[in-house]
C-alpha cells in the first residue's frame, strides 16, 4: 500500500504544476475579467483558505487518529481503508485550492493572482505527504 498511495499522492502533486502550465499559456490568450475580478478573487481566497484548515483537520482526526490506534492495516467490510480515503479526500479538497487559480486564469486573470493558489495547493500538498506509511 506504500508505493501506490505514494504514486497516488504524485499524481495529485501534478496538478498544481499543470495548472500553472495552463495558467501561463491562457494569461498570453485571455482578455481580463473587468469588473467582477476583485469579489471573485476574495470569494475563491475565502473558500481557499477554508479548504486549507478543513485538509489540516482532516488530517488530524480521520487519518493521524487511526493511525496511532493502529487501524492502517484494517479494511472496513466493504474494503475501504480507513487512512487511505480520508488521505485521497484531503488531497482533493487541497487540488480545489490550485482549480481556483487556474479559474481566475480561464478568466482572464494575470499570472500574479493565479499563482498563489496553485502555491498554497503544491505547499499543501507537501504538509498531507503519505510519510505516515512508511514510518509504520
Amino acid at each position: 500500500m506504500q508505493k501506490e498511495i505514494t504514486v497516488l499522492w504524485g499524481s495529485f502533486l501534478a496538478a498544481p504544476l499543470i495548472y500553472i502550465g495552463i495558467s501561463t499559456f491562457l494569461a498570453q490568450q485571455m482578455q481580463p475579467i473587468g469588473s467582477v475580478f476583485m469579489p471573485l478573487l476574495i470569494g475563491l481566497g475565502c473558500v481557499s483558505l477554508g479548504l486549507a484548515v478543513v485538509s489540516v483537520f482532516l488530517r488530524l482526526r480521520l487519518v493521524l487518529e487511526p493511525l496511532q490506534k493502529g487501524l492502517e492495516k484494517k479494511a472496513s467490510a466493504d474494503g475501504v481503508n480507513p487512512i487511505r480515503t480520508p488521505l485521497i479526500i484531503t488531497w482533493a479538497l487541497v487540488e480545489t485550492i490550485a482549480v481556483f487559480g487556474l479559474i481566475l486564469a480561464i478568466l482572464g486573470a494575470k499570472m500574479v493572482y493565479c499563482l498563489p493558489f496553485c502555491g498554497v495547493s503544491f505547499f499543501l500538498f507537501f504538509f498531507h505527504h503519505p510519510f505516515i506509511f512508511h514510518r509504520h
